[in-house]
């Protein structure tokens, strides 16, 4: 009985450590509940084995990592720092989620009335929103992904990505959070269409769901995401975030050349970005980011003093965590930056 206890609790500690952090989400439907726009086939296809192996090269990609259990929007917002495997399935993965959940076979084809006006004042109408997506995906020369999103300023845009990148992505031109995406990858719908994308572009907005489209839009505004997005339309503060980043990193794995070489050009960058104009979309809160500014500054010149006096490395690593604390405040989300660098760029 004792080793059969024993046994028990091995296999639940054993599948406890095995579980993948991301999983396949379910649909909600029978893979035929989406014909006649999508066979049945390619759903089956598309769901189980297309997303299903994003999600399993992610998982082995992150497995042992300090990032295996990092939230996958904080991943995607990062991924320059991350190798291209976990690139491509990452945004594999987001990509095919947010697409299953904006897909009904019985969808509610009103958008809220939020919804509306942010598409009327960027697209005039529903009907012309729809034409500039169908648009900008027959233009999308091989595989990728037609979106709309919701920008920095509050406005709705028509973009598109190759691959499985997406609008999240710190190394995209045209960043916003997703609120509609649609795949135009030739597995989503040449088993049907085959070369036909147009077709399959036609019929893709029998299924899409407004009242889920809505709620995308609604809960972006007030997603840290939204907030954080706004902080990389700063030039300064990306550029001294930059240098912050590259010092900080190195003195992690007890480099301290940079640390020891570069606090002159932090100081001086700090004093750039606290007279720097804040951008429009963060002046609500303009005083506030006054204050961390001038608190910035302040400990970079104190960095750099200490660095004259040839202080210790453990003085300035003191300093420079404090400074990096500090500077929490202005990024809101900065722990992605955080976190070896090198990391996933030499595994």
């Amino acid at each position: 009985m004792k080793k059969l206890i024993l046994l028990l609790v091995f296999i639940t500690i054993s599948i406890c450590y095995t579980a993948q952090i991301h999983v396949l989400p379910k649909l909600g439907y029978e893979y035929a509940a989406y014909e006649p726009f999508i066979d049945s086939h390619t759903m089956k296809i598309h769901h189980l084995k297309h997303h299903q192996g994003y999600i399993n090269k992610l998982n082995k990609a992150l497995k042992g990592t300090k990032k295996e259990k990092e939230p996958l929007s904080s991943i995607l917002m990062n991924i320059s720092l991350y190798n291209t495997t976990v690139r491509n399935n990452a945004g594999g993965h987001y990509n095919h989620s947010l697409f299953w959940r904006i897909l009904k076979p019985k969808p509610n084809k009103q958008p809220s009335e939020d919804l509306m006006r942010g598409i009327g004042k960027s697209f005039e109408s529903i009907n012309k929103l729809k034409e500039e997506m169908n648009l900008e995906a027959a233009k999308r020369f091989g595989s990728g992904w037609v979106w709309l999103i919701l920008q920095s300023n509050g406005e709705l845009k028509v973009t598109s990505t190759a691959n499985q990148d997406n609008p999240l992505m710190d190394l995209i031109k045209d960043r916003g959070i997703p609120i509609i995406a649609i795949d135009v990858w030739e597995h989503a719908y040449y088993l049907k269409y085959q070369n036909k994308r147009n077709d399959y572009l036609g019929a893709i907005w029998n299924l899409i769901d407004w009242g889920v489209v809505s709620d995308n839009y609604i809960k972006a505004f007030s997603s840290p995401i939204f907030q954080e997005l706004k902080t990389h339309n700063w030039p300064e503060l990306n550029v001294f975030r930059n240098d912050l980043s590259h010092i900080y990193y190195s003195a992690e794995i007890e480099n301290y050349a940079p640390l020891k070489t570069m606090t002159k050009e932090l100081m001086l960058k700090s004093i750039y970005l606290k007279n720097s104009e804040i951008p429009k979309d963060l002046r609500s809160d303009e005083y506030g980011y006054h204050v961390i500014l001038n608190k910035i500054e302040k400990q970079c010149i104190e960095l750099h003093d200490l660095v004259l006096e040839n202080s210790s490395n453990k003085t300035l690593l003191k300093k420079l965590n404090t400074m990096h604390e500090t500077f929490h405040q202005v990024q809101g989300v900065c722990k992605h930056y955080d976190e070896h660098y090198h990391e996933f760029k030499n595994k």
